[in-house]
């Protein structure tokens, strides 16, 4: 049994470095490896990886999530990085958030659920302009989030 998978371990032996930037991620990012910073809006990365990337934010780009946890799910993601033109992802989040960035995030958490809400209408309509990326299906719940943060460590 595998206790803990390092997505980031596969992504950088495929990419060795990454362009998006921290200080550029969009604050609705689940804390992990993996982020999206200053990506595009053209909607690649749903239809690429709908179980962990989502589009919001003023310009309506895109985040993950979800992290990815096996291989599998690595390899959609590693395509939603590859479909965006602005090469805007990074995966050195684990490196950079810190306990109490993610205590700040899971603190900050109401106003992430109460943009969620806010924005079912728009993907609502944005699911009629492109219905296989079903963005209203997304999001779910933060509970295994916490757990996954404070209890899974490295070996």
């Amino acid at each position: 049994m595998t206790l803990y998978f390092d997505p980031a371990a596969v992504l950088f032996q495929v990419y060795p470095s990454c362009n998006g930037r921290w200080a550029d991620r969009l604050w609705l990012n689940v804390p992990g490896p993996v982020y999206g910073a200053e990506t595009d809006n053209c909607a690649t990365g749903r239809l690429e990886a709908p179980r962990h990337i989502h589009y919001g934010g003023q310009y309506f780009t895109e985040y993950v999530y979800r992290q990815p946890r096996t291989p599998d799910e690595v390899r959609d993601v590693l395509s939603a990085i590859e479909a965006d033109p602005m090469d805007g992802y990074a995966w050195d989040g684990d490196q950079r958030w810190t306990p109490e960035l993610v205590r700040e995030w899971w603190r900050d958490r109401e106003r992430i659920l109460e943009y969620l809400r806010d924005q079912v209408h728009e993907w609502e309509r944005y699911d009629r302009w492109i219905p296989n990326q079903r963005a209203v299906e997304g999001c779910p719940g933060l509970r295994g989030l916490h757990r996954w943060r404070h209890r899974l460590r490295k070996p």
